[in-house]
């Protein structure tokens, strides 16, 4: 299943940025490593803000110290993000404009604590054992692994529905069995309705 994943332009950089730094198992995306590989100090406080601080010569990362060791490594993928991802101050900006920047970060949080190509080499696991195999591997929560695997599953069942609209195109109506036509309009009533919640 996983085999038929599509990765999203982010994933795509998020792996090459990753590579380009020697990143390539679940065992190299300890805070440790990554902090060093990116040049970026790491402090742990109790009861701290946790934040990203950067400018173009350094980059601090903060992390409340009192938090167990998956929920730091968490938050520590989303405080990391800032600095890759955006410049200057966020406390500058429109409101909007930082609920943006969070929204990256959150996908960029899930993409980098569980890159797609270290998660490929999952791919001959069942998935019914798949989320605690992870969890254990990447030092993260099962409510994360869930989340993420879910994530993969919805882009997975889009790229299906995707191909079979770009095949329906190209079948002319009067040649689709009875039963096509019904998997067809049974995914255009579920695609309707998506689109009608999520508006």
């Amino acid at each position: 299943m996983i085999k038929q994943y599509e990765k999203t332009p982010l994933e795509e950089w998020i792996e090459k940025l990753f590579i380009a730094h020697g990143i390539c198992s679940p065992s190299d995306l300890s805070i440790s490593n990554i902090s060093k590989s990116f040049n970026i100090n790491v402090y742990y406080i109790p009861k701290a803000p946790d934040q990203a601080i950067w400018d173009e010569e350094q980059t601090v990362i903060f992390l409340n110290s009192d938090r167990s060791e998956k929920e730091m490594r968490e938050i520590f993928f989303h405080e990391l993000a800032h600095p890759l991802l955006h410049y200057g101050d966020q406390t500058d900006t429109t409101t909007d404009f930082r609920s943006l920047q969070e929204r990256q970060a959150h996908l960029f949080q899930q993409y980098a604590a569980m890159p797609i190509h270290m998660i490929m080499q999952y791919k001959d696991t069942p998935m019914t054992s798949l989320i605690p195999i992870i969890a254990e591997d990447f030092s993260l929560s099962l409510e994360f692994v869930q989340h993420r695997i879910n994530q993969i599953r919805r882009r997975i069942y889009q790229t299906h529905i995707d191909q079979e609209i770009q095949t329906s195109k190209k079948t002319p109506a009067r040649e689709w069995s009875t039963e096509t036509q019904k998997i067809l309009d049974k995914l255009h009533r579920q695609i309707n309705s998506k689109i009608q919640l999520s508006s």
